[in-house]
């Protein structure tokens, strides 16, 4: 004890403890944050740039030039046909051709829009009344229309936390006996695990339907987008990599489903008209390698079934989503 107080008392006159050094610093601190906070609050706040103020981004961002001489070279050409009605044209073949350097599939077919390769889709795979189609909550109103128009159900599973893409574990909990088919959308180009989903698919003998709609030039371990699923949506709308301000791509390799794109209205089918006219074809289908998009008229064949009365009236041309008031029963408007 008493060597305890005689090493106290050799501590230097000048020596500041610890405590007594937080407790100093911290006073000095706090009172220089104060000092100038007073000093902030006593000059006149900064206007925003909305009210007149200095902008804070000097330099103004010009948008680059969209259209060129491969779209009026291919505007061009489409001017010298006879005959701009139909699919069968020189500038579909040549989009076609062109769609399939990017995604490589034996069977394309292009239309007015993603949502309408969509709902392709959702036909050719025969998806009816009742069925369920386990798709991702997060993604454009088109990915669920045809489901919808089909009278089937989507069903909505939980994304990934940080790909906002289909959680596979959880695709798998949500399937019923009532389930036919996934649509795995490719969110803003991010690709799904499609080697977890195409599993989850053969193992419940369930159709695979990729949403590349946002997706032109992505690849899943080396693979085109597009090439995995048993079949694949693509859009050429306005604010896509590769448009002709509105348009669509439909594709397989599969035996089952390619054959089906293309319909033949035979007289005892409900089709459903998705044009794609010749000057859309020209605009997209421009002449650098990989560019994309043409123009067409369309008309996919539903699987074949007893037309039955209904009490909608639905006419959807170019677009599937124009209401008509039918005869009798309520307006169906999306």
């Amino acid at each position: 004890m008493n060597q305890h107080r005689s090493f106290q008392s050799a501590r230097p006159a000048c020596a500041v403890s610890r405590r007594e050094f937080l407790a100093t610093s911290s006073a000095a601190l706090l009172a220089a944050n104060l000092d100038a906070a007073q000093a902030a609050a006593a000059e006149p706040a900064a206007k925003l740039a909305l009210d007149g103020g200095a902008k804070a981004v000097k330099q103004s961002c010009s948008l680059g030039i969209r259209w060129g001489d491969p779209e009026r070279e291919r505007l061009n050409a489409m001017l010298q046909q006879q005959d701009l009605f139909y699919w069968k044209g020189p500038q579909t073949a040549l989009m076609l051709e062109r769609f399939k350097e990017v995604c490589p599939v034996k069977y394309a077919q292009s239309c007015s829009s993603g949502t309408a390769a969509l709902h392709i889709a959702v036909l050719a795979a025969g998806i009816g009344p009742g069925d369920e189609v386990i798709t991702s909550p997060i993604t454009d109103i088109g990915t669920v229309i045809g489901v919808i128009y089909q009278q089937a159900v989507p069903v909505f599973a939980d994304l990934g936390a940080s790909t906002y893409n289909l959680d596979p574990a959880d695709v798998e909990r949500r399937i019923t006996p009532k389930t036919k088919a996934i649509i795995a959308v490719h969110l803003c180009g991010n690709p799904c695990d499609l080697h977890a989903l195409k599993a989850i698919a053969d193992k419940h003998k369930l159709i695979l339907i990729e949403d590349s709609c946002q997706a032109w030039g992505a690849k899943y371990h080396g693979r085109p987008i597009g090439t995995v699923g048993d079949m694949t949506c693509f859009s050429l709308q306005n604010t896509k990599h590769i448009t002709c301000g509105d348009g669509g791509v439909v594709g397989s390799n599969d035996e089952r489903f390619g054959p089906l794109l293309q319909g033949e209205d035979e007289g005892h089918v409900l089709n459903i008209n998705y044009s794609f006219g010749s000057y859309q074809t020209s605009a997209a289908s421009g002449g650098k390698p990989g560019k994309t998009g043409d123009s067409h008229q369309f008309s996919p064949s539903l699987p074949p079934f007893p037309v039955r009365p209904s009490p909608f009236r639905l006419v959807s041309h170019f677009d599937l989503t124009t209401p008509v008031r039918p005869t009798r029963g309520p307006i169906l408007v999306w």
